[in-house]
């Protein structure tokens, strides 16, 4: 009865991995702020794999960092709890 809502740039992923999945699909990159109005979060950015995180090393560093960050002032934001 949950409404889900993915965030994801397909940095190293495929909009068509998340196809029969019942979830709203936003592109988008969270190394830039978003205002949602949202209960929970949970955040598996991340480029976890060697190749993809050598490939662009600062991004994955500004995705760990700001990344978090901006979903903390998400959830300071709206309340919502940061899993």
């Amino acid at each position: 009865g949950n409404k889900v809502i993915c965030l994801d740039n397909f940095f190293t992923g495929a909009r068509e991995n998340l196809a029969g999945i019942d979830v709203e699909i936003i592109e988008h990159d969270i190394i830039n702020p978003i205002d949602l109005d949202v209960d929970e979060i949970y955040n598996f950015a991340c480029p976890a794999s060697p190749v993809h995180y050598q490939h662009d090393p600062v991004k994955t560093m500004k995705t760990s960092v700001l990344g978090v960050l901006n979903m903390l002032e998400l959830a300071t934001r709206t309340g919502a709890k940061l899993l």
